[in-house]
């Protein structure tokens, strides 16, 4: 949020080299700085060594991604804000990261789906367990680390349940990413209609001619007619025409009949 809002800082600079660096380095490098860190002080794996090695994947991803969302704001937003009284913190927390808020989780969850099949980090850190357990202190197991145990194997039941435990992984990444672009779509026509305030002003005039009972379903069928034009805003204004078009001649033979 602080590299969006203050981008000419020394901290934002600085913020995003860490971040751009960290972006390219080899997971495995990141284990070993873990190993290094937390294993060999605590003299022993732990599943929190673990966590902390992708915790170190992830928040790059998750700043970039999180700052490119925020920049997607107009401007006006915030100058509507801080004419209201708004002080610059409250106007950053209260309206652009509630605007942003479905792309930033987003970002979080594909960064979760990027860390979920990393192995290298885990073997130098949770190392794995043949058992279920809960204990952050104690090593632990992963899908990664159980698709690498039973895929060097010397048997072939072994390398059958490495399919199915990287089946089982594909699944959970599946879901993640389902669940991204549902976060994503549920606020799909406010985002529409930020990037395009004439045509918030035209749907506004359109919503008069409306009924309070078919209003909503319209502006459904509005937007999603809209979706597949982008930031076309003479598109947009052309298919909003037509749509007040075929509104009104519905309306005349709804009367006829």
């Amino acid at each position: 949020i602080y590299c969006a809002e203050y981008p000419a800082s020394r901290l934002t600079f600085a913020t995003r080299f860490v971040s751009d660096v960290l972006n390219g380095t080899p997971s495995i490098v990141v284990g070993v700085f873990a190993w290094t860190w937390i294993v060999a002080s605590q003299k022993h794996f732990s599943a929190f060594a673990g966590s902390v090695a992708l915790a170190i994947l992830m928040v790059p991803m998750v700043t970039r991604t999180t700052e490119e969302m925020i920049k997607l704001v107009p401007h006006s937003l915030r100058e509507a804000a801080l004419a209201l009284g708004y002080s610059r913190w409250r106007t950053s927390l209260s309206v652009v990261v509630r605007t942003t808020l479905p792309g930033i989780v987003t970002g979080s969850l594909l960064a979760v789906a990027r860390v979920a099949g990393e192995t290298a980090p885990l073997l130098f850190t949770a190392l794995g367990s043949q058992y279920l357990s809960f204990n952050l202190d104690q090593p632990m197991a992963a899908l990664p680390l159980v698709v690498f145990n039973y895929a060097i194997g010397p048997y072939e039941e072994w390398h059958q349940l490495a399919w199915a435990t990287a089946l089982v992984l594909i699944l959970v990444v599946l879901v993640l990413s389902a669940a991204a672009r549902l976060a994503t779509r549920s606020r799909w026509a406010a985002r529409l209609l930020a990037r395009h305030p004439i045509l918030l002003d035209e749907l506004t005039r359109t919503a008069a001619s409306f009924t309070a009972t078919d209003w909503p379903e319209e502006r459904r069928l509005l937007i999603r007619e809209c979706t597949a034009l982008g930031d076309d805003t003479e598109r947009l204004m052309d298919q909003l025409r037509h749509f007040k078009q075929r509104h009104v001649l519905r309306l005349a033979i709804a009367d006829v009949e």
